[in-house]
């Protein structure tokens, strides 16, 4: 797990005199957002890993942030990789548990994928090397405002105004491969209270 506080606090902390302008992802796909329900939807269907009922993730950053603005919520970023293996671990084996699950429906959930963006992230099919690039445009995402580009990397987002976003958390280390036993070894519990304890309200 990695606390993020000493640099956000000097990157995105609203008010500081030093700190940059909330960030927003500066390129990236123009695929569907998970509407309410009770709002009339103009993009593509959800996407749901690994059948996980419940759990809807959208690749559009900025649209999310306004989503979440509206909502009242935080917004939940996952960096991953199409060709990661501990991604692909923790979206079968981790997200489908219950506690996990529950910790994770408040929040806007938003998958950056940092090599290629796969075309169900989009409305329409997008056109040649269009994924790739904004896989690119996602992976400098990260690694300008984490310093890091380490996958999974989870980070929580505060609404601010019209698509800009504070960011007040990371995680990363949500699983490690142990060669003495051959296995994943999971940090669950760090992940659930990483989740729980920034469940506020954004406002």
């Amino acid at each position: 797990m990695r606390l993020p506080c000493l640099i956000l606090c000097c990157l995105f902390i609203a008010g500081c005199d030093n700190s940059p302008a909330p960030y927003t992802l500066p390129h990236g796909p123009t695929p569907w957002l998970a509407v309410h329900p009770d709002t009339e939807s103009m993009y593509a269907a959800d996407v749901q890993l690994g059948g996980v009922p419940g759990l809807t993730w959208t690749g559009d950053l900025k649209a999310a942030l306004r989503w979440a603005e509206e909502e009242n919520k935080l917004v939940l970023v996952e960096w991953t990789a199409v060709t990661n293996t501990k991604c692909a671990v923790v979206h079968r084996q981790l997200f489908p548990k219950a506690p996990i699950r529950q910790a994770l429906r408040p929040y806007i959930l938003v998958m950056l994928y940092a090599d290629v963006v796969p075309n169900e992230f989009y409305k329409q099919p997008p056109p040649k090397d269009e994924g790739r690039r904004d896989g690119e445009a996602n992976y400098r995402l990260e690694r300008d405002t984490t310093y890091t580009a380490a996958l999974p990397l989870y980070a929580i987002l505060k609404p601010i105004r019209q698509g800009k976003g504070q960011m007040l958390a990371t995680f990363e280390g949500v699983l490690e491969f142990d060669n003495s036993a051959n296995a994943y070894v999971y940090h669950e519990r760090e992940f659930l209270a990483f989740l729980q304890r920034r469940q506020l309200n954004p406002r």
